[in-house]
């Protein structure tokens, strides 16, 4: 309880600094309302992420031929890399697959004149 939003914002600090380990700083407030708040909650922390079986689905090809994807320059980079793999950003992938060359065989060389 406080009077003030300020004075909220004094016992909220003053709260975290006596409940933390160690030194901290505070570097930001938000307030919201307790429906915002339960909003919130429901949002994911991370970002949606795909390994090569699940790019190898959205591409319509095998696991396998997906990891050559990540041979293209082009193609996102990882946005984690696990012990099982690297992982990377869905909606990147799948804006790579809508624009990638599906033309069969080696892009033809460039000339010069």
């Amino acid at each position: 309880e406080a009077a003030t939003p300020v004075d909220a914002a004094k016992e909220a600090a003053h709260r975290v600094y006596d409940a933390a380990p160690g030194p901290i700083t505070i570097i930001g407030l938000e307030g919201l309302t307790e429906t915002d708040a339960d909003t919130r909650l429901k949002e994911p922390m991370f970002p949606e992420v795909v390994g090569y079986a699940e790019i190898g689905h959205l591409a319509g090809v095998s696991r396998q031929r997906a990891r050559q994807f990540s041979d293209n320059p082009s193609f996102p980079q990882p946005v984690i890399t696990t012990a099982q793999g690297p992982l990377y950003g869905r909606h990147a992938v799948e804006r790579w697959l809508e624009n990638r060359n599906t033309r069969p065989g080696r892009p033809a060389k460039l000339t010069t004149a």
